[in-house]
């Protein structure tokens, strides 16, 4: 059975224990000068793929229609329920702010995903929830440097952070090629300080970077992978395998195999539960 890279798939203890919570950065994404993600080492993904969400009263009409239409992209296209929220305690938050940012992943408790004036659009929303869900830029990568060049001439000073490339280890491809089209992609011209370009795919430098407006076919089945429609994405009760490459490496953390529930599936071997 072929294995799945899913060393993301690290649920930290960060939802059981406060002082196990790892540290965080802030980051631009999606349109520049627009949009911060804030980056966290340790992913937590959301079981089940619910996440239960408020919309704030005091966002505007196109920010909730935007919302809105976002929501019915998920619905459509994956296997992700967004589910408006009873009494549940962690959740995402749709809030009015200076900026457009979200964490990474499922933090515990409440977390907001920032909306400003300046990007009320479906695009944004899908982007910005897409981090919620545990992923990160696809420039990021640790493998970017095959694909992509930066043209650090073209940043404006003070920009240079948002492109640092992440380690296999805080992101993993899931074993899915170098997406261009990715929602999770920078344009070509993120924080230039000249409109030149900034970043080049390159084997071809006119290519399109990122999309502002719909997944690419590769956000769609990453999302399937970690969020997987049905029990047949899983093995079988009597299949006696792991989804992950590192399943070993993780078990011999306790925890990991005895307080995340989704660890029967993935790492079934090595935690010895089959």
């Amino acid at each position: 059975m072929k294995l799945i890279s899913f060393s993301s798939l690290l649920l930290f203890a960060t939802l059981w224990s406060s002082n196990s919570a790892l540290p965080s950065k802030y980051n631009q994404a999606f349109r520049p000068d627009q949009i911060t993600i804030k980056r966290t080492k340790g992913v937590v993904y959301w079981p089940g793929g619910n996440v239960p969400y408020t919309v704030s009263s005091l966002l505007s009409q196109p920010a909730k229609k935007a919302i809105t239409q976002a929501l019915k992209v998920y619905k459509k296209k994956t296997c992700v329920t967004f589910v408006p929220r009873i009494d549940q305690d962690n959740y995402v938050a749709f809030v009015p702010g200076q900026g457009c940012y979200s964490a990474v992943g499922q933090q515990g408790g409440r977390q907001e995903i920032t909306i400003s004036s300046r990007c009320e659009t479906k695009g944004t929303i899908l982007h910005e929830t897409m981090h919620a869900l545990g992923f990160h830029h696809e420039q990021s990568r640790y493998d970017r440097e095959q694909y992509v060049k930066i043209l650090w001439w073209n940043v404006k000073p003070g920009a240079e952070k948002n492109f640092e490339v992440n380690s296999l280890e805080k992101q993993d491809t899931l074993n899915k090629p170098y997406d261009y089209d990715s929602i999770l992609h920078y344009n070509k011209k993120a924080y230039s300080m000249n409109n030149e370009n900034t970043i080049e795919a390159i084997d071809n430098p006119d290519r399109r970077l990122g999309s502002f407006n719909k997944f690419s076919s590769i956000d769609l089945e990453k999302l399937d992978l970690v969020y997987p429609c049905t029990k047949a994405h899983f093995p079988k009760e009597k299949e006696c395998v792991d989804l992950m490459e590192r399943c070993s490496d993780y078990s011999k953390y306790p925890f990991y195999c005895d307080s995340n529930p989704a660890m029967k599936f993935i790492c079934r071997k090595s935690c010895a539960m089959c």
